[in-house]
C-alpha cells in the first residue's frame, strides 16, 4: 500500500470532513458550511475525509428515502460544497452509504466524488504521511465500521485498525457520529536497532452534521452527540528534532 507524503514548513491542521449525509432532511448544512469556509480562509488548514459525505438513501436502504434528497441532487450538492477546497484536500477513504450504489449498481461513489473534485482516491484504508517541519507524522483513516451505542465500542474499532496498520502517528475514523479522542502508548520493535521502541499515538473519530431532532438517533433513543468536524494540529518542533512530536485535537463546529 503505497503512502501519499505532503510538506509543510509550519505547523497544520487537519480536518475530517466525514459523516455529513448531505441530503438528509436532518443535515445541519450551515454548519457543515461553516466548516468548508474554515478550511478555505486559513493557509495552514488541510482537510481529508473518513466518508458518508452523501446521505444516499436508496429503495432498499436502510435510510428512509421520503426524508432525503434524490442521490443526484445531493451529489450536485455535495460537488459544489467542497469544490471551493478541493485543492486543500489531502484524501478520501470509502464509506458505507456511498457503497450501497456500489452494492445495487457497481458504482463506486466516493471514487467517483474523488474524481470529479480531483482529490486523492484511497480506496478502503487511506495512509499518508504529513510532514510538519522536521517532523514527519503518519496517518492511517477508515471510515470505520461497527460501534455500537458506547464509547467503548468506538474505541475498540479504532485500536482495531491500529493492529491493522501498526506505526502510525494519527488513527481517524468516522461512521460513529461521535466525537472521541484519546492516546495509547505503542510499542515496536526496531529491527535496525535491535531495541523495543515506544511512542504516543492519537486515536480521533470525527463528529456529524445530523440535528437531533427528527433524526433516526432520537428514534432509536440514542443520546444526542456533538456535531462538527474533528481538527487534529500536527506540530513543528521548534528545535528541528524530527523525533519530537505532538499533536493537539479539538471539534470544529
Amino acid at each position: 500500500m503505497s503512502i501519499l507524503k505532503y510538506t509543510f514548513a509550519e505547523n497544520i491542521q487537519l480536518v475530517n470532513i466525514g459523516d455529513v449525509h448531505r441530503g438528509d432532511d436532518v443535515c445541519d448544512v450551515a454548519t457543515f458550511q461553516k466548516v468548508v469556509r474554515y478550511v478555505k480562509s486559513h493557509d495552514s488548514v488541510r482537510w481529508y475525509s473518513t466518508g458518508d459525505l452523501l446521505n444516499n438513501a436508496l429503495k432498499n436502504s436502510k435510510s428512509d428515502v421520503y426524508s432525503s434528497m434524490a442521490p443526484q441532487k445531493e451529489y450536485n450538492a455535495i460537488v459544489n460544497d467542497l469544490l471551493p477546497i478541493s485543492d486543500k484536500c489531502l484524501g478520501m477513504v470509502d464509506s458505507n452509504h456511498l457503497r450501497r450504489t456500489r452494492n445495487e449498481a457497481g458504482l463506486n461513489l466516493d471514487q467517483m466524488l474523488a474524481r470529479e473534485l480531483k482529490i486523492p482516491y484511497l480506496g478502503a484504508i487511506g495512509l499518508i504521511c504529513v510532514k510538519a517541519g522536521a517532523a514527519c507524522y503518519y496517518i492511517a483513516m477508515h471510515h470505520g465500521v461497527g460501534g455500537g451505542r458506547r464509547r467503548g465500542g468506538k474505541i475498540n474499532s479504532l485500536e482495531d485498525l491500529a493492529a491493522i496498520v501498526p506505526g502510525a502517528d494519527l488513527y481517524s475514523e468516522g461512521h460513529f457520529h461521535a466525537y472521541v479522542t484519546f492516546q495509547n502508548e505503542m510499542s515496536y520493535i526496531d529491527r535496525k536497532r535491535n531495541s523495543q521502541r515506544i511512542y504516543s499515538a492519537t486515536f480521533i473519530t470525527t463528529g456529524h452534521f445530523l440535528n437531533w431532532e427528527g433524526c433516526y438517533a432520537q428514534g432509536a433513543k440514542m443520546r444526542p452527540m456533538p456535531k462538527g468536524s474533528a481538527i487534529a494540529e500536527l506540530i513543528a518542533p521548534v528545535n528541528g528534532n524530527g523525533n519530537i512530536k505532538r499533536i493537539v485535537v479539538d471539534l470544529l463546529n
